[in-house]
């Protein structure tokens, strides 16, 4: 019996989920060890990420402070009164002398014009049915209203021929006004001398009046009486119509070419329209804007360029210019060229100009003339600290924002016994001492009694100031704007050089006796490592600073002679007599507090620097571990697996012995009950 009950203990007291997530959890427990050091590994990447992001964002802000432009920037003004038009404005370079002179402006450049040198299209037809008559603007039926009286026109009403035209219609009403037709125009004249003639109603269902050019237009005194003239011609060219049908004056050739300004352009009649000639003449290069002159029914050619320059026309094939009155030369009206006067202090010189830009007149200085005037205009050149100062304002930010991520990164809270992402990391908690360094140290080289950032009032603060006040940077504006304005070239230098410094390392043994930088020559900055043999031939290979080699640049070098092309910006000096060999030639950019920076910056986050490097590395262990995570994953499902199965062909033995279990207790049962009867 005893052991009966045992058995119904193990089956009743087993429960194989609890078991397999018990076994699980075991196996479990370093697959935990890696994700946590998966997670750990990201984090302190991602931090690497934005201390490199606050670095490159100071990088950027640097680069102005490379440019000698920055600290030699220029502004000017005149002396137009506020409100007054604006005779000249100017603007001015780094080089442009500060001082004042005057302009006069005689005249302004225009530009030359060419226009049909008649209307283009057909007078109206004054005895063809108004729909049809060739108005600019089709009439409608219905009733128009002159001095209260309504006139009536319908589908049949011609201009001018027949009791049914409108000229008739008015003459015959109780308007009280005479119609008639000239040169392409309505003329209507008040009957009753002084009276003026009131058109149009609210209530008027024809649109006569407006396609007639008459609703809109002035009343004129003529003779005593009131008359009101059409403003333009009734009958135009109809410009969205192919030139065929396009009413045109002047018949025109089915297809032809034509040129402006040497530029071709083709055209066919029963396709075209003037207003797609228009259009593609205003997309091309021919230097003109084409347009369509509604009011006096013309096509026009304006040169975008000013100045005293005709507009070059040719009828290749065809008629088109011909057709459009701009053939004859006669039609163009030529531009005129600027006449101006600059009085630098020793008299006025009369000066021209094809253009109202004007650059040269005055060395720096561009001029843009706005309008003539008679009095002098009074321009000065002085110099705009503005850029210089915000240049430096950014920077110091930046600075500041970096400094400030890259403690709170390495920082330890004793408090809450926590230390930031990138605690004890050296080779971060190294940089905020290597850029107070590089900051402060006296730059070599530097001129004007400003060698540091201290005369240019940038320090970490006044000495004696309360301690954990001088952790940042500080910008007195003032200093700085009085020391850019005493000496805006010796500011510049403090922070970088004009021009880069050519150095031949020594132990060469090539062909290249000399390196010397090209006046005005930028090169890069870096390396040249030039092999050379003994025929004369050069192969040059660069690498830029924090960079990798870059491709061999091919040339050649004769004894004794000189190659400026292997290296843009530096002339190479062959000895004599060649050999053969390798040379190293370097490129620096000389000492400055933005070359310094720059140089340790490019160190740190540059294609080879150490934190790209580090951030690469990191990324390839975060992606073994991954993978690493990704096995171990697949083996406990795989184990799982194994152990639901296992236990299941447990659970159903158990449950074969509980049914055994079962019919040996009935048995027992039973012989039990046979013995006590």
């Amino acid at each position: 019996m005893g052991s009966v009950f045992q058995v119904d203990g193990l089956i009743s007291g087993l429960n194989t989920s609890d078991i397999i997530s018990q076994l699980m959890a075991i196996e479990r427990q370093p697959l935990t060890v890696l994700q946590k050091q998966q997670s750990t590994l990201q984090q302190r990447t991602d931090a690497l990420k934005d201390v490199a992001t606050r670095l490159s964002s100071l990088q950027a802000a640097l680069d102005k402070l490379r440019l000698s432009s920055t600290f030699s920037a220029r502004t000017v003004s005149t002396d137009t009164p506020s409100g007054s038009p604006a005779v000249v404005s100017a603007t001015a370079s780094a080089d442009a002398a500060l001082g004042s002179f005057k302009v006069t402006v005689s005249s302004l450049a225009t530009s030359t014009v060419a226009a049909s040198a008649a209307a283009l299209g057909l007078p109206v037809d004054e005895t063809a049915a108004l729909a049809s008559a060739g108005f600019r603007l089709t009439p409608t039926t219905g009733f128009f209203t002159i001095n209260g009286t309504r006139i009536t026109i319908d589908a049949n009403t011609t201009l001018n021929s027949g009791p049914n035209s409108v000229v008739s219609l008015i003459n015959t009403s109780a308007a009280g006004v005479t119609a008639s037709v000239q040169s392409n125009r309505l003329v209507l004249t008040s009957n009753t001398p002084g009276q003026q003639i009131q058109l149009g109603s609210g209530a008027d269902t024809s649109n006569f009046l407006a396609a007639a050019q008459v609703l809109a237009a002035p009343q004129t005194l003529v003779n005593g009486s009131y008359q009101v003239m059409s403003t333009g011609g009734l009958g135009v060219t109809q410009v969205g119509s192919t030139l065929a049908n396009a009413r045109l004056a002047t018949a025109l050739d089915a297809s032809g070419k034509f040129t402006v300004n040497g530029v071709e352009f083709s055209y066919d009649a029963q396709a075209d329209s003037l207003s797609g000639i228009i259009s593609r003449i205003n997309a091309s290069s021919a230097g003109v804007n084409a347009a369509y002159d509604a009011q006096n029914d013309r096509l026009v050619l304006t040169a975008k360029a000013t100045g005293s320059v005709g507009i070059s026309l040719q009828d290749v094939q065809g008629n088109f210019l011909a057709a459009t009155g701009l053939a004859d030369s006669a039609a163009q009206t030529l531009g005129q060229n600027a006449v101006f006067s600059v009085d630098t202090g020793t008299g006025a010189q009369t000066l021209y100009s094809t253009t109202n830009t004007i650059q040269g007149a005055i060395p720096g200085v561009t001029l843009t003339l706005k309008s003539t005037s008679a009095t002098p205009v009074t321009v000065t050149v002085q110099q705009d600290t503005a850029p210089a100062l915000s240049a430096v304002k950014a920077f110091v930010d930046q600075y500041n924002s970096t400094i400030g991520f890259i403690r709170d990164a390495t920082a330890y809270n004793p408090d809450a016994k926590t230390g930031g992402l990138l605690l004890g990391d050296s080779g971060v908690q190294s940089i905020e001492p290597r850029l107070r360094e590089l900051l402060f140290s006296p730059v070599a080289g530097a001129s004007g009694g400003i060698t540091n950032l201290a005369d240019v009032g940038i320090t970490t603060g006044a000495i004696g100031s309360k301690p954990g006040t001088t952790d940042t940077l500080t910008l007195d504006e003032a200093k700085f704007t009085a020391a850019l304005q005493d000496n805006p070239a010796a500011v510049a230098r403090l922070f970088a050089p004009t021009q880069p410094s050519v150095t031949l390392q020594g132990g060469g043994t090539g062909s290249i006796a000399s390196a010397a930088l090209v006046a005005g020559g930028s090169p890069s900055l870096g390396t040249y490592v030039v092999t050379s043999d003994a025929s004369g031939n050069l192969s040059s290979v660069f690498t830029p600073v924090g960079g990798s080699a870059l491709p061999a640049v091919i040339g050649t070098i004769s004894a004794g002679g000189t190659n400026s092309t292997l290296i843009s910006g530096i002339v190479l000096q062959g000895r004599n007599p060649l050999a053969a060999g390798t040379d190293t030639i370097s490129v620096t950019a000389g000492d400055g507090v933005a070359i310094r920076l720059g140089s340790y910056l490019d160190s740190l986050i540059g294609t080879n620097g150490t934190l790209t490097t580090r951030r690469s590395s990191e990324q390839d262990d975060i992606r073994r571990l991954g993978q690493r995570i990704a096995d171990q994953e697949d083996r406990l499902t795989e184990k799982e697996q194994s152990l639901v199965q296992r236990f299941a062909a447990l659970e159903s033995a158990l449950a074969t012995l509980q049914a055994q279990s079962a019919q040996i207790a009935g048995s027992l049962a039973g012989l039990t009950s046979q013995r006590s009867s």
